[in-house]
């Protein structure tokens, strides 16, 4: 059984130490805009550590091929809106679906 934890980090702080180790899931939110290239990278990285990668996109990027979760495209300063908020509320509701299941 492996533990259970999550941890935000941003795509450029994930290449200054090893965060991820085989066989974990990274969720990589990556909308269209300036980041994409280093986010690209990030998830090749994590490919590399062996680990598995999911991407979360703009609807228009061609950087991550086509096996990923696409958005539609929106301004960049309104695409946490599509991927940080809705993200953040998963995890919460995965928690909270853990807890009850530990009271029964």
């Amino acid at each position: 059984m492996h533990p259970d934890h999550a941890l935000a980090i941003q795509v450029e702080e994930y290449h200054h130490y090893n965060s991820q180790k085989a066989g974990e899931p990274l969720l990589l939110l990556a909308p269209s805009g300036w980041s994409v290239p280093r986010a690209a990278d990030t998830r090749a990285e994590a490919l590399r550590f062996g680990g598995r990668a999911y991407v979360v996109t703009s609807a228009t990027e061609t950087a991550f091929g086509d096996d990923v979760l696409r958005l539609p495209d929106v301004p960049e300063a309104l695409s946490p809106l599509l991927t940080f908020l809705p993200a953040q509320l998963m995890g919460f509701h995965a928690a909270m679906a853990k807890f009850r299941a530990a009271q029964r």
